[in-house]
This record gives structure tokens, C-alpha cells and sequence, in this order.
């Protein structure tokens, strides 16, 4: 079996601030990566922020294990991609970090073809969509809760983080983070799938379109056959264009950062 890629797409939530979401693609091994905002001032890693320095580095590390997807264990094989980026994230921050919190992390959702099976693997709530004829099996986690989502809204809104750093102190925290122990929170699943199906891998910034804004998956996938993930990336960012206020759709940002890769499964 491969991946044959049909589309792709990246789009920023905001024109004056830098995408921190990747992609990739090859035969045998696809991913997206959502960095998680930091939550203070660059430094860290310099003029750039530690979300996109995580989420490039991660995306380097795994273009590289595509080029020969190793007999590892699934785990095993991201275990081996965080920890080079942990040794590099040692070896490049110009400081210490003022706490766990300031660690850079992601979110993320990969498929891997190994020994002829199909197996994913995810952290945190990138999302990806199997599409089986007129099936449609989800992978992956959701948003937090509207009521969540408010309450951080709110947060930010008082200019006070500490309760989001908070968060990140937490032990149990799903997101992965330039550590290498941090891999423990990879989930990984076998799929059941046939030549023919297909995916589309998610950054919840896309998924949103479902998670956030209430739209079925029957329509989504209609949307993705008659004129694929441009137009619905048009249809996320018309959404949000009329609710601008977050009064509709309860949410922290006007428009986040949102990726999406299309493939089918091939012979």
C-alpha cells in the first residue's frame, strides 16, 4: 500500500501573525502538526516562537524518518522523532524556560504504512476523517468544550495567562512537548481500511468546520467531492467572517491557523 496525495492546504488564522501550523507528505508516512501558542513574549528560541520552532523541527524530524520507515514499533518510531527534537531543543533555546508551561508543544495527528498496515498515531485534537464510500469513521480527539473555550477566551480577554500556564504544568496534559518523555502521550491506533479509502488529516482549525461550527460530516465530505478542500476552506473562513465577535461560535481566536492534507490509499 501508499498514499496518493490528491490536495493540501495551509491557511494562516491571521495575516500579521506566522502560520505555526506543518504538513507532509510522502508514500508511506503523512502528518499535520498544530504548534500550541505560546504563552509569553519570544525568546526562548529567539525572534522566533517556540510553537513554530517545535512544530518545523518536528515536521524536519519526521520528513527524514519518511524517507525509511524503520521496523520499529509505532511508538517507537515517534519516540525516536521527539527525542531528536528534545536533543535540539537543548542544544538551541538561548535560555533555560521560565517553566514547564514555556516548553513548546503541538498537537498532531499522523498515518503510517508499515509491513502493510495501517496505523495512526495522534496527540492532543488534530483530527482525521476516513472516508469509506459513505462511510465516515472519525480518528483522533476534539475540541474542549464550548464552556472551555469560553472561560480561556475570557482569560485572554483579562490579559492574565496563569491559569493556561497552569494548564500546561499539568502532568496529564495531551499535547507532545520538546521533551522526550512527552511521548507517552502519543496514542496510536491499527486501522481497518481497503485501496481506495480516503483521509483528510486536520489541525482543529479545519476541523472546526464539524467540531465548532456544526456541520455534518455527510455535508463535509459532499463539500470535499464537489470542489474539495478550497472550498471549504472558503466556507470555515465565511463562517467566521460572520461571527466575528465569537458571540455565534464560541471561540478564542477570530480564525485559527488551518491545514488539511487529502489522500487516498493506493496499491
Amino acid at each position: 500500500m501508499r498514499f496518493d496525495i490528491i490536495e493540501q492546504i495551509s491557511l494562516a488564522g491571521s495575516q500579521q501573525i506566522a502560520n505555526e501550523d506543518r504538513l507532509g507528505v510522502s508514500s508511506h508516512l503523512t502528518w499535520v502538526i498544530d504548534g500550541a501558542t505560546d504563552l509569553g513574549p519570544a525568546g526562548l528560541m529567539g525572534s522566533q516562537s517556540g510553537s513554530a520552532w517545535f512544530a518545523s523541527n518536528l515536521g524536519i524530524a519526521l520528513a527524514s524518518k519518511s524517507l525509511a520507515i524503520s521496523d520499529d514499533s509505532i511508538t517507537g518510531i515517534f519516540e525516536a522523532v521527539i527525542g531528536d527534537v528534545a536533543d535540539m531543543f537543548v542544544k538551541e533555546r538561548l535560555r533555560d524556560p521560565k517553566g514547564k508551561w514555556e516548553i513548546p508543544s503541538a498537537a498532531f495527528l499522523a498515518l503510517v504504512i508499515q509491513a502493510g498496515e495501517l496505523h495512526a498515531a495522534w496527540s492532543a485534537d488534530c483530527v482525521c476523517l476516513q472516508i469509506a464510500g459513505e462511510n465516515v469513521s472519525r480518528i483522533g480527539e476534539g475540541r474542549a468544550s464550548k464552556e472551555r473555550i469560553i472561560a480561556e477566551r475570557d482569560i485572554e480577554a483579562d490579559h492574565s495567562q496563569t491559569t493556561l500556564r497552569r494548564e500546561r504544568e499539568l502532568p496529564d496534559r495531551a499535547a507532545i512537548t520538546a521533551e522526550s518523555q512527552s511521548v507517552k502521550q502519543v496514542r496510536t491506533v491499527q486501522l481497518e481500511c481497503e485501496v481506495g479509502d480516503e483521509f483528510v488529516l486536520m489541525t482543529d482549525g479545519f476541523a472546526a468546520l464539524f467540531d465548532d461550527y456544526d456541520m455534518a460530516y455527510e455535508d463535509f465530505v459532499r463539500h470535499l467531492r464537489l470542489a474539495g478542500l478550497a472550498e471549504l476552506g472558503a466556507l470555515l473562513r465565511e463562517i467566521e467572517a460572520e461571527d466575528p465577535t465569537a458571540s455565534r461560535f464560541p471561540r478564542i481566536k477570530k480564525s485559527d491557523d488551518a491545514t488539511a492534507i487529502r489522500l487516498r490509499l493506493a496499491e
